[in-house]
């Protein structure tokens, strides 16, 4: 009886340390930042507006809505 309930405390410290670690990987997957980027935050290429992170898309090239989308175009076009 003893050598089953130390069995059982054992796998349940285990179990909780694992969902701990399990918990925080996910909290980080679903914030967007990836893991190791502490680089500066992205700006809209246009306005200079700050915009938020994104998991696979980062750096150059981002604008924050339709309007400074169609004022990147415009100054492609001339």
């Amino acid at each position: 009886m003893q050598v089953r309930w130390l069995q059982d405390k054992v796998q349940s410290k285990l179990h909780d340390r694992m969902q701990k670690k399990w918990v925080a990987r996910t909290r980080a997957w679903v914030s967007g930042a990836p893991q190791g980027d502490v680089g500066a935050a992205d700006r809209c290429m246009v306005c200079g507006k700050q915009l938020r992170r994104h998991r696979t898309v980062a750096g150059e090239g981002r604008v924050c809505s339709p309007e400074c989308a169609l004022a990147w175009a415009e100054t492609l076009e001339s």
